[in-house]
C-alpha cells in the first residue's frame, strides 16, 4: 500500500505514517533548504487537502452467500482489531438494453475485534468471538423508466475457528453482479 499526493509524498501525521511505513511530507520538509516559515505554510496547505491512497488493496466478491474473503481474516493472537475502509463497485448489463452498463456502488468502514480467549463453554473449550460492524452506504443505478435497477447489498460476517478470524461476504445484490470489486485500506493493531 502506498499513498500519494501530487507526487510520491505521503501526507499524513508522522505517527500514522510510521505505522504504515511511509516517509511523510513533514520528514521531507525537515531536510529542505526552504526557510522554516515557508515550509510550515506549504505543509499546512498541502496537508489540508487530505490523503490519497494510490495503491489500495483489491479483491473480487462473487455472487451468493458465505463468500470467503481470506485477505481480510487474521490470526487473532497476533492482530485482533481491524478497521477496513473500502469501496465496492459492481456492474451488470441492463436486462432491457445490453449496450448499457448498470452500476452498484457501496462505500464504508468494516470494523472488527476478535478475542480468541472468550466464549469458554462448560467443558473448558475456548471458542473465541468476533465483534463486527459495517458502517456503509450504497447507491443503485436506475432504469431509463426511473425504477431502481439493483436491490440488495453486500453484507459482511465474521467468525472464529482456532484463533483465526474468518470474514465472509453475502452478495445479495439483485440482479446478480458477480464481479464486485472491493478496494480497501487497513488499519490494524493488537488490543489485548
Amino acid at each position: 500500500m502506498g499513498c500519494k499526493f501530487d507526487g510520491s509524498l505521503c501526507h499524513m501525521p508522522l505517527e500514522l505514517a510510521q505505522l504504515y511505513g511511509h516517509t511523510t511530507y513533514r520528514q521531507r520538509l525537515d531536510k529542505s533548504p526552504i526557510p522554516i516559515e515557508q515550509r510550515r505554510l506549504l505543509h499546512r496547505r498541502q496537508f489540508d487537502r487530505g490523503w490519497i491512497f494510490s495503491q489500495p488493496k483489491q479483491l473480487t466478491i462473487g455472487t451468493g452467500t458465505g463468500i470467503a474473503l481470506t485477505d481480510l481474516g487474521t490470526d487473532s493472537t497476533a492482530i485482533d482489531t481491524f478497521f477496513i475502509d473500502y469501496s465496492l463497485v459492481g456492474t451488470a448489463l441492463d436486462s432491457g438494453n445490453s449496450s448499457i452498463t448498470r452500476y452498484y456502488n457501496q462505500v464504508g468502514t468494516l470494523i472488527y475485534n476478535a478475542n480468541p480467549l472468550s466464549q469458554t463453554d462448560a467443558g473448558g473449550n475456548i471458542n473465541g468471538s468476533v465483534t463486527i460492524q459495517d458502517v456503509s452506504s450504497s447507491s443503485h443505478d436506475y432504469h431509463a423508466n426511473g425504477n431502481v435497477y439493483y436491490s440488495g447489498a453486500v453484507e459482511f460476517n465474521g467468525s472464529m475457528a482456532n484463533g483465526t478470524v474468518n470474514i465472509t461476504a453475502d452478495n445479495n445484490v439483485s440482479p446478480p453482479t458477480s464481479n464486485v470489486v472491493m478496494k480497501y485500506v487497513v488499519r490494524k493493531w493488537k488490543s489485548q
